[in-house]
């Protein structure tokens, strides 16, 4: 517990408020007493100058004789005070002797040690509950004049105890409002971790509530939110591209064995054999096929795809490959024409092929007796489009936002198909992003659809 972010926010809440209320209790306490003090140190500064401009006029001698008496004026209220008065006063000659003093305050009173050099306003000392301060005069007197302070440094204690007291109350309200921030401020974290378990428990539509968060905290929420959107799409891709995967293995699996079991092997003729190796061997080659498309939609995935990449025109690579696919065009009837710009951008020639020839395959697949197939390169800004159009059936609407997924047919009556694994478009979809660029889709149903690859220059 004691390791959590929030004990430690509230221990540094609470040793912030304990420094600042120490600081700002010592500087009210000297403030305080300085105040207090300096108050009783005009006072006295004010009777001490009285004091030592009496002794100047007075010329009192610097020696009493014992059993001597002084001719004093009595009279002079500053040397017969009432007993009432705050302030009292001794005389000391150079032989420590008192030679005069008030009929106020404490009865005994050592002798000041001061130095030569004391200066004209005196020194201040404390003694117990008063305060004194204490002239040389010219020809060698000690005066000291003081007053009780007791009632101003009762004062300075009770100001003292109260703001101690005061700062008490405070840091503790400050400890309870710091734990109740921290706890408030923290919640969304512990809510983040408790929605983080609950998915790696296995439910992975749990999501963060950030409603109403806008802090960096309620930013976080969101970032993780997607991320965890993101996970869940591709462990259900996953799930779904495994079920595919396995459905389309096995027709092939179930061709040969059923060719194979069908009936006894000495029962069958030359022409049966050679029928049923056939079909064996294109069950064989469609699973070959469609494991090297799981194998290259594996290594997009694992981001292990290195490309070739080079500078290669892309008006000669069109044109290559659009002649090695003529022959399969026009047995299928269609026609290929071209318009294809003198451009050039950097990319792996064979990947690029692959896209091409996956377009014009689907452009034959799809396309109506006699139709016509459509293939350009032309350059729109800084991009360089690859199109290929053709006049076939077009694609539902429904359908569009679907086509680079994988297992993904537009035309489910060509479910079982061979040449359709439903994979061609998604690592055609997975090369282009490769290149930095994109394939976007142009349709309408009965009159064709256009694949157009833009690849930046």
């Amino acid at each position: 517990m004691y390791h959590s972010i929030a004990w430690r926010l509230q221990i540094s809440y609470g040793l912030l408020l304990i420094a600042a209320f120490v600081g700002l209790g010592i500087t009210s306490y000297h403030l305080e007493r300085s105040s207090q003090l300096s108050s009783i140190d005009t006072g006295l500064q004010m009777r001490g100058t009285r004091v030592t401009g009496a002794l100047y006029r007075m010329r009192l001698p610097l020696t009493v004789p014992k059993g001597a008496e002084l001719d004093l004026p009595r009279h002079d209220a500053l040397f017969t005070p009432p007993d009432e008065f705050p302030f009292y006063y001794r005389i000391w000659n150079n032989e420590q002797e008192i030679l005069l003093r008030s009929n106020t305050g404490p009865d005994e009173i050592p002798f000041p040690q001061v130095g030569e050099k004391t200066p004209d306003d005196g020194l201040v000392r404390n003694r117990n509950d008063f305060r004194e301060r204490i002239y040389r005069t010219p020809r060698g007197f000690i005066a000291m004049v003081g007053r009780n302070a007791s009632t101003e440094f009762a004062t300075i204690r009770s100001q003292t105890a109260k703001l101690a007291g005061a700062g008490l109350i405070i840091l503790i309200a400050g400890l309870l409002l710091s734990h109740y921030l921290a706890k408030r401020t923290l919640k969304p974290i512990a809510d983040i971790s408790d929605a983080a378990k609950r998915i790696a428990d296995g439910a992975l539509d749990e999501r963060i509530e950030t409603q109403g968060n806008q802090s960096e905290l309620g930013q976080l929420g969101e970032v993780l939110n997607n991320t965890f959107d993101e996970l869940e799409g591709a462990y259900r891709r996953q799930e779904q591209f495994t079920a595919d995967a396995s459905h389309e293995l096995r027709t092939p699996v179930t061709v040969i064995l059923t060719e194979i079991q069908s009936a006894p092997p000495l029962s069958r003729s030359p022409d049966e054999y050679e029928e049923c190796l056939k079909v064996c061997e294109e069950s064989a080659i469609s699973m070959q096929r469609l494991l090297q498309q799981l194998a290259t939609l594996a290594q997009f995935d694992s981001g292990k795809v290195e490309l070739n990449s080079q500078t290669l025109n892309l008006k000669e690579l069109a044109e290559a490959t659009i002649e090695q696919f003529r022959p399969v065009a026009s047995d299928s009837g269609i026609t290929v024409t071209s318009q294809l710009a003198n451009e050039s951008c950097q990319g792996d020639p064979d990947r690029l092929s692959q896209v091409l020839t996956n377009f014009l395959m689907n452009a034959v697949a799809y396309n109506q007796d006699g139709g016509t197939i459509s293939v350009s390169v032309e350059r729109e800004n800084k991009d360089v489009l690859l199109k290929v159009s053709d006049t076939g059936i077009g694609i539902e609407d429904e359908d569009l936002p679907h086509l680079f997924e994988r297992f993904y047919r537009a035309d489910k009556s060509r479910f079982g198909s061979d040449e359709n694994s439903g994979l061609g478009l998604a690592i055609c979809k997975e090369i282009a992003e490769a290149h930095g660029g994109q394939i976007t889709v142009e349709s309408e149903l009965e009159k064709g659809s256009t694949f157009i690859l833009r690849i930046p220059c």
